[in-house]
């Protein structure tokens, strides 16, 4: 995968170029505008090979780990790819450890249980994300408000 980053100022074509790279080229776009339009808080990419190609790890504020036990992890695979188990592990062997990615981790969601255990973990990590989320608009505006008073203190000094 490789990613392109489309800017330009307001009203230069911007959407005109994505329009035809989406529609004549075959590229996907991420919006950022219609994203943003939509009152989206997040968002997910699902990249399977996040670490091995490290290019977005700098630019993730979460870095969300799904792991399972090697042998589900095997037994999925030969059965999502109708693989041999030699093939499953061999095409597994060719990326990352799980035990490496876990340890790059923000958050990590064990999938070897049921898909209910999955869900409730996934509504954990929601709730975490949007805590984040808030605190994070707080630290600006206690920024923005320490700097302002800074600011005036600084000069109210420099009047005197």
């Amino acid at each position: 995968m490789f990613l392109v980053g489309l800017t330009g100022g307001i009203a230069t074509g911007k959407s005109t170029v994505s329009k035809i790279l989406s529609e004549e080229c075959g590229c996907l776009i991420l919006d950022a505008d219609l994203i943003a339009r939509e009152g989206r808080q997040f968002v997910i990419l699902d990249l399977p090979l996040l670490f091995e190609t490290g290019k977005l790890v700098p630019y993730a504020s979460y870095i969300v780990v799904v792991s399972c036990s090697e042998e589900q992890q095997i037994e999925r695979l030969m059965k999502r790819n109708t693989l041999s188990e030699k093939e499953a592990d061999q095409r597994i062997s060719s990326q990352m450890s799980l035990a490496e990615k876990r340890r790059q981790a923000t958050y990590i969601i064990d999938n070897n249980a049921d898909i209910e255990y999955t869900r409730q973990q996934v509504k954990n990590l929601h709730q975490k994300l949007k805590e984040s989320y808030f605190h994070w608009k707080i630290r600006i505006l206690i920024s923005l408000g320490f700097f302002s008073v800074f600011g005036l203190f600084n000069y109210i000094l420099k009047l005197f």
